[in-house]
């Protein structure tokens, strides 16, 4: 019987662990050209799961395949038994597809599926050679080629992906030489060699041959485009075996770009240039083509200035170009050399009818100043001494004085545009070992100052805490005491001004307190007034006089008939009482009878 660790362990293995697929080790691509429908086919392989210690998993019967053209989507599958290497068939040329596997056991329970790895199927072209009796048409490098005959034909095909280049080399055979050369049935000329270049369709390439005897000519023929010659020039006859020599001479203030041979380019990007035919068996062809020489001119500067264009350009035969020096701040141009040469300090310099390379650099020496200016401004409610503009000698020094009007401040001192001091009262700056032209400033604002007012128990202040007032303004106190208590004493900045109910600052200049003190008010007697509703009576009534400390008695007395509903004592019920007495009377208090 298993046990349950085994049966977990197999759970485990076939829903948790994902099969290893390898990468692709082998693409096939078959083409249908007939129809031109495209089908490829892939093959790919994979390692069988291991066991921790590397051994193989003994529990695998099988592999499915799966695969599909997104990603994590897979659309067809197949079982395809216990290998590891599967060559799937009938895919499109021009799409891309994604493969994942997994493994099975005897049960037919799965793994997870393996890593997934894709594969891109472009789309593929034939290019068909055809060389008749007489000579070849072979690929030039690695190709797909296959090759069939056809009566005294020798057709060879070779398969390309979307975009690729592809040259075929056409040799004929001893005592041959090539009559003519077709691309998709267009003559291209007796050419040796023919490239395909950015293949997006098929092609066919046809090459016919003609044999030769020892009296047989052939042509040669030279063409050139403008800017040089090539000589002899034209079309040239020679005979069978014979050497034709070519003379490739640029114009003056140009170049070869390249000659071509055959339709092959055999040289590129120089002077003039020969080629020699030789043993010639076959018709041929040279071209040259040439473009206007450029030259480089190289500036720098050294330190001190500067040069415009700077660094490398470039510049076609016969033009011009213009330097412009130009030196910084307290420098002069030095020299100016051209080629090695110095043309003096010179700030603009013109090279004409250029024809060769060259060179040109500028140098600076600092510019003697014997005295710089500084300039001084002080904005409103302040003074700046001295002010305006000054004028220091080289290495020398000027102070400054900055002082703001009574009841300003200075809000900041800004040196060469930069603040160096701010917030402060009067200040002084001295600029020392003048060497170049500045400028300092100052702005002011007006000063304020605190004033600080509290109030003791039984009474208020207003305005409380903190006030700021600007300087020579006023700012005025109201003292009042509260209910029960009078103005003891006000104390400002420390010293009493009696038991005022106010005080005003004037003419503000520093900063100030404001202290004020209450004392309860002495009072000898209280009032109590009585009242009743109807339908009864309260005795005494109206209002009655009770000395501080006293007491007072009431009597509550309904009509025949009727009875007290409430007594309120200060607003507040008592309860139905018929008496009802005021001891140690320190207030005023009110008492009201209700009756029904």
């Amino acid at each position: 019987m298993k046990t349950l660790c085994q049966t977990l362990h197999k759970f485990d293995h076939y829903f948790y662990r994902s099969l290893a697929l390898m990468t692709l080790i082998t693409i096939m691509v078959i083409h249908l050209a007939s129809t031109y429908v495209h089908a490829a086919q892939t093959t790919l392989a994979w390692d069988p799961p291991v066991n921790s210690d590397g051994t193989l998993y003994a529990g695998v019967s099988g592999y499915k395949l799966y695969w599909g053209t997104t990603s994590g989507n897979y659309t067809q599958n197949i079982d395809v038994g216990n290998v590891t290497s599967y060559t799937v068939n009938n895919l499109s040329d021009g799409s891309t597809y994604y493969f994942a596997a997994v493994d099975y056991d005897a049960a037919g329970n799965t793994s997870g599926y393996s890593n997934e790895t894709s594969k891109n199927l472009p789309f593929t072209y034939s290019l068909t050679g055809t060389a008749n009796a007489g000579g070849t048409i072979s690929p030039v490098g690695t190709a797909t080629t296959s090759t069939a005959t056809s009566g005294t034909s020798t057709i060879t095909s070779v398969t390309v992906t979307q975009g690729a280049t592809q040259t075929f080399s056409i040799t004929p055979n001893s005592g041959y030489a090539i009559a003519n050369v077709a691309v998709d049935g267009i003559s291209v000329g007796a050419v040796t060699s023919y490239t395909f270049s950015n293949v997006t369709a098929n092609h066919t390439l046809t090459a016919t041959f003609a044999s030769f005897t020892a009296s047989s000519t052939f042509t040669v023929t030279a063409t050139t485009g403008t800017g040089g010659s090539i000589s002899p020039s034209g079309t040239s006859t020679v005979s069978s075996g014979g050497s034709q020599a070519y003379t490739i001479t640029p114009n003056v203030g140009y170049y070869t770009v390249n000659v071509s041979v055959d339709g092959t380019i055999v040289a590129s990007n120089l002077g003039g240039y020969n080629y020699t035919f030789s043993n010639v068996t076959a018709n041929h062809t040279i071209s040259a083509t040439f473009g206007v020489a450029t030259y480089t001119i190289a500036a720098s500067a050294g330190t001190g200035g500067s040069i415009s264009p700077v660094g490398t350009t470039r510049v076609n035969y016969g033009t011009s170009q213009s330097y412009t020096i130009t030196p910084a701040t307290g420098y002069s141009i030095a020299s100016v050399t051209v080629d090695g040469t110095s043309v003096g300090a010179v700030s603009a310099y013109t090279f004409s009818s250029v024809n060769v390379n060259h060179t040109i650099a500028a140098t600076f020496a600092p510019t003697t100043i014997s005295s710089y200016s500084i300039t001084a401004s002080a904005g409103t409610n302040g003074s700046i001494s001295p002010s305006g503009t000054a004028t220091v000698s080289s290495g020398g020094s000027q102070a400054y004085t900055i002082t703001p009007n009574v009841g300003y401040y200075t809000v900041s001192v800004t040196i060469d545009g930069t603040v160096v001091a701010s917030n402060l009262g009067g200040y002084n700056y001295t600029f020392s070992n003048v060497t170049a032209n500045h400028s300092i400033s100052a702005t002011f604002g007006i000063a304020s100052y605190t004033i600080t007012a509290s109030a003791g128990t039984g009474g208020s202040i207003s305005p409380v805490g903190t006030t700021r007032a600007n300087y020579g303004t006023s700012q005025t106190y109201t003292i009042t005491p509260a209910t029960g208590y009078s103005i003891a004493n006000v104390t400002v900045d420390g010293i009493s001004v009696g038991a005022l109910s106010s005080y005003t600052f004037n003419n503000v200049n520093g900063n100030h307190t404001i202290a004020t003190t209450f004392a309860p008010t002495t009072i000898s007697s209280y009032t109590i007034t009585a009242s009743a509703g109807i339908n009864g009576s309260i005795s005494p009534s109206g209002t009655t006089s009770v000395t501080s400390g006293g007491s007072q008695t009431y009597t509550i007395t309904p009509l025949k008939g009727h009875k007290i509903t409430s007594v309120l004592v200060d607003g507040i019920s008592v309860g139905v009482v018929k008496s009802y007495v005021f001891s140690n009377v320190k207030a005023n208090h009110t008492i009201q009878a209700n009756f029904k």
